[in-house]
């Protein structure tokens, strides 16, 4: 069991959880060094997608553009 350094005393098993056979591994968040378990899609702590695979795919930056544009078109041709 590691000890902290200042006091030598022993970590709760919730604050360094040691990992068992009979579960999932636990990993650090890439993002915030939260242990999570690697089964999770997401931190629970930071709310970031631990793997690219996981994240949805965001929509291209030229179709959000285009949008925007015909909607600016659109509102120029009615109140012009």
């Amino acid at each position: 069991m590691p000890y902290r350094d200042d006091d030598h005393e022993v970590l709760d098993p919730r604050e360094f959880p040691e990992p068992g056979p009979e579960g999932p591994a636990l990993l650090p968040c890439p993002h915030c060094l939260a242990v999570v378990s690697e089964v999770s899609p997401r931190c629970p702590r930071c709310g970031n997608w631990l793997s690219e695979e996981d994240a949805p795919s965001r929509k291209p930056l030229w179709v959000v553009v285009g949008a925007l544009v015909c909607l600016a078109m659109a509102l120029f041709w009615i109140f012009v």
